[in-house]
């Protein structure tokens, strides 16, 4: 699953995720299924990355 690799791109880089830094089509391998997934999992991390930083 080429997808988790992308993901794993993402761990700890919480405010280049709330600027939509992360552009999910810039994996030319990765298929809509993943970006579809990826881009759920991205939306999430923004939600979780501004909840800590409001505690």
């Amino acid at each position: 699953m080429t997808h988790g690799k992308c993901f794993g791109q993402l761990k700890g880089k919480c405010s280049s995720i709330e600027k939509g830094h992360f552009k999910v089509n810039t994996y030319k391998h990765v298929t809509q299924t993943q970006i579809h997934t990826l881009t759920r999992q991205i939306n999430k991390m923004q939600t979780k990355c501004i909840k800590q930083r409001k505690q």
